[in-house]
């Protein structure tokens, strides 16, 4: 008896846990299917450290320049490089 009864416990917490794990699933999932991330998104970029942004963004954008200057003509041109290549040096032109 005692050991049906701690089954039958056991049995129903698993049931609720599983339940809570489902609805917490289908809620993230409805989440992003409104265009929330999985982290909300940060606070709006105070304007004291756009400048700094910008900094860190145009030396990153060289340290990738001298990074494919690296590497030389020997690679060749692939789908990804030239994407990458569009994304860093025309950023922002249409």
């Amino acid at each position: 008896m005692l050991i049906a009864s701690l089954g039958a416990v056991i049995a129903l917490v698993t049931v609720i846990v599983a339940q809570l794990s489902w609805r917490g699933w289908v809620s993230g999932a409805r989440a992003l299917l409104r265009g929330e991330g999985l982290v909300k998104p940060m606070l709006p970029a105070s304007p004291e450290l756009a400048p700094l942004a910008a900094e860190l963004r145009d030396r990153l954008r060289e340290l990738e320049d001298e990074y494919r200057r690296v590497q030389g003509p020997e690679t060749g041109w692939n789908p990804q490089r030239l994407q990458s290549l569009l994304r860093t040096q025309l950023r922002g032109d249409r």
